[in-house]
C-alpha cells in the first residue's frame, strides 16, 4: 500500500468512526460528542463532516509533557441547506 493509499483509508477510517460515534450520541439525545479522542481529525475528515451540517471544532492543548487532543462534533445548529463549520486550532 503507498502511503497516499493509507492516508486515504485513514480519512475514511475516520470519519466512519465518528459517524458511528455521533449516531450513539443521537441515540443518548445529545446534541455534541467527541469523536475519535486522541488523535486530531485529518482536515479531509473535518471537511467530510461539515459537508454533511456539523460544526467540527478541533483542540490541543499542551499540559507539561502531554498533548490534549478533542474533536467535538455538533449538530446543535444544524438546518436544512446549512453547512458545518470547521474550527482548528
Amino acid at each position: 500500500m503507498k502511503a497516499y493509499e493509507a492516508r486515504e483509508a485513514s480519512i475514511q477510517a475516520q470519519f466512519d468512526i465518528a459517524m458511528k460515534e455521533i449516531e450513539e450520541a443521537v441515540y443518548l439525545g445529545v446534541n455534541r460528542a467527541c469523536v475519535c479522542e486522541g488523535t486530531l481529525l485529518y482536515r479531509e475528515t473535518a471537511e467530510m463532516l461539515a459537508n454533511e451540517g456539523y460544526d467540527v471544532k478541533l483542540t490541543m492543548e499542551k499540559k507539561g509533557e502531554k498533548t490534549y487532543v478533542q474533536n467535538i462534533v455538533s449538530w446543535q445548529f444544524a438546518a436544512k441547506g446549512r453547512e458545518g463549520r470547521i474550527e482548528e486550532p
